[in-house]
């Protein structure tokens, strides 16, 4: 399931679609919309470029407009990541002092060493992704890391 908040990032892989021509038409054809004509290799290509850290995938939607050119961006994100095209980032916060200044996560400080991502602090919390943001956001004592 595609959430469009998440963030990928191009691998080295990615420039396997400028001279693979199997891997190129597998990927257009997975992608493209049925009924819709093919984009280019070349632009696909820098749509997976484009992908990066900070940039979710709603941002990216808005900026490149996937569907303009006929392009399934869920589809696009799940080609991508079968072919190792591209990889999911993820938010690891670090606790900067001993205690966290969000009263709501002093019972978590253990998780916020930045070996814990989001998804398993709101696993083991019971928080909501857009919570936990909240309050490292408003916590001058954490910073995120991706990875």
């Amino acid at each position: 399931m595609l959430q469009y908040s998440n963030v990928y990032m191009a691998t080295s892989s990615v420039s396997h679609l400028q001279g693979d021509r199997i891997l190129a038409n597998e990927c257009l054809r997975f992608i493209t919309k049925r009924g819709r004509p093919q984009p280019e290799i070349r632009e696909v290509f820098a749509l997976y470029c484009a992908l990066g850290p900070g940039v979710t995938v709603r941002d990216w939607c808005l900026r490149h407009e996937p569907q303009s050119l006929g392009i399934d961006e869920r589809l696009f994100i799940q080609f991508g990541l079968m072919k190792n095209l591209i990889v999911r980032l993820q938010k690891y916060p670090v606790l900067l002092s001993d205690e966290p200044s969000v009263d709501a996560l002093k019972q978590y400080r253990e998780l916020l060493t930045g070996k814990s991502s989001f998804d398993e602090i709101c696993c083991q919390s019971g928080l909501s992704h857009q919570q936990l943001d909240t309050f490292v956001e408003s916590d001058p004592h954490l910073v995120v890391c991706w990875k």
